[in-house]
């Protein structure tokens, strides 16, 4: 059988990560923390300092149902008002860097 390449050391039963960077609107960072820490599909969510309100992780058995989460759930938040997303590739897929 083929071996899994997992994302990171991270135990899960999923094979797709994605790092979800949440610009939300004034004084609504906290519901919006709340309501993602109730989702099966987000592993964590904090609010942060930085240019953007909140960092969640999002886990999915492939890239569209990580994308689904994403927009069709973290997306219609009220409180959210826009969001970058970062999508872990897994290490076999990180090109090794160029020797001299």
């Amino acid at each position: 059988p083929a071996m899994k390449n997992p994302v990171t050391t991270h135990r899960s039963n999923h094979d797709t990560r994605a790092y979800v960077l949440i610009d939300t609107e004034p004084d609504m960072t906290a519901r919006v923390v709340r309501s993602l820490r109730r989702r099966d599909d987000v592993l964590m969510a904090d609010a942060v300092n930085g240019p953007h309100g909140v960092i969640a992780v999002v886990e999915g058995r492939n890239a569209s149902e990580v994308a689904t989460t994403i927009l069709m759930n973290i997306r219609k938040l009220n409180g959210v008002r826009d969001f970058t997303v970062y999508t872990a590739v897994p290490l076999v897929a990180v090109p090794a860097p160029v020797s001299d």
